[in-house]
Formats: structure tokens, C-alpha cells, sequence
């Protein structure tokens, strides 16, 4: 379950102590994909017939990340508003070339955020805390507003059919 406490505290561990603007960004994508790996989960429907076109009678399962990169870098912007930007792109960018796999016993193809909707981050506070907060709340309400548009086909055992995501914690 994504819970924005929790992302801003990794984020913030991530980057602690960092003087350098390429480290600090590189280890926070790094914290922001492997907190979204760890934690992030699928709710999805299951829909799906024997030979004998019996349905089958498991019809929800869940399912999770198998693959998440988010590089960020500087964006030697001039104003914040223009790196706020070029960093919610960078975010958007790795999270459209994240996968995602329906749990056992399910046998499916992969699945892609790649109609993720582009992410857009409004980044203030008196401190650093509270800004790394209001951060970690978009990235986590931008990911469990979003459900995939491709169903992922498969099977689980003698159904084939396909599982749709229909919430992502």
C-alpha cells in the first residue's frame, strides 16, 4: 500500500547528507522506484472461461511491480517551476516503462503503465519535510488514480481470460 509518509521518509533518507545535485536526484529516484516496487499493489478483475466455456469462479486477484526505474537528473532550470516540471516529467517517463504482473496463480503477460497520464507536481513548504511530504502525497495519489487501459490475457489453470486493474493501492 503507498503511503505518503512513508515514501517522504525514504526520500528523505535517500538524500540526506547529499551535497551534490546529481547524487541527491539519483538516489532519490531510486527511493521514489524502489518504494513504489515494494509497496505499490493491483486489485484487478478476472474474467475467463474453460474449453468447456464454464467461467471461471475466481473473478479477483492482485498483483504487483516487477520493474521500476525512475532516473532523475538536473535540470539546470532556471526557475523552480521549470525544474519541478522537468522532474515530474522524469517520474512519468520511468513510471510508463514500469511492468507489472498479475500474482500466482495467475499466468499472464506482463503489463505496462505506458497510458500513465503525465504526473504534475506542485512542490511547496516551509521546510524541507513538509515539501518532500506534498511531494510523496501527488506521486502516490497520481499512481492510485491511475488504472491501466490494457488488460493483461492469460490464464490460471484451465481458464484463460484476462485480468483488468481496477485499483492500485
Amino acid at each position: 500500500m503507498l503511503v505518503p509518509i512513508d515514501l517522504k521518509n525514504r526520500i528523505i533518507a535517500a538524500t540526506q547528507g547529499q551535497i551534490n545535485a546529481a547524487s541527491a536526484l539519483s538516489s532519490m529516484g531510486i527511493a521514489i522506484a524502489t518504494y513504489i516496487l515494494q509497496n505499490a499493489e493491483f486489485l484487478f478483475v478476472w474474467t475467463a472461461t474453460n474449453p468447456k466455456g464454464d467461467p471461471d469462479p475466481k473473478i479477483k486477484g492482485t498483483g504487483k511491480f516487477i520493474s521500476v526505474v525512475i532516473t532523475l537528473s538536473p535540470s539546470l532550470a532556471n526557475t523552480p517551476g521549470v525544474g519541478v516540471n522537468f522532474l515530474a516529467n522524469q517520474i512519468t517517463t520511468g513510471m510508463r516503462a514500469a511492468v507489472y504482473k498479475l500474482n500466482p496463480p495467475w499466468n499472464t503477460a506482463s503489463g505496462v503503465c505506458s497510458d500513465i497520464p503525465p504526473l504534475t507536481l506542485s512542490i511547496t513548504g516551509n521546510s524541507r519535510d513538509a515539501a518532500m511530504l506534498m511531494m510523496a502525497t501527488q506521486i502516490c495519489n497520481w499512481l492510485t488514480a491511475y488504472k491501466p487501459s490494457i488488460p493483461d490475457v492469460g490464464a490460471r489453470g484451465a481458464f484463460t481470460g484476462s485480468g483488468k486493474v481496477i485499483m492500485i493501492t
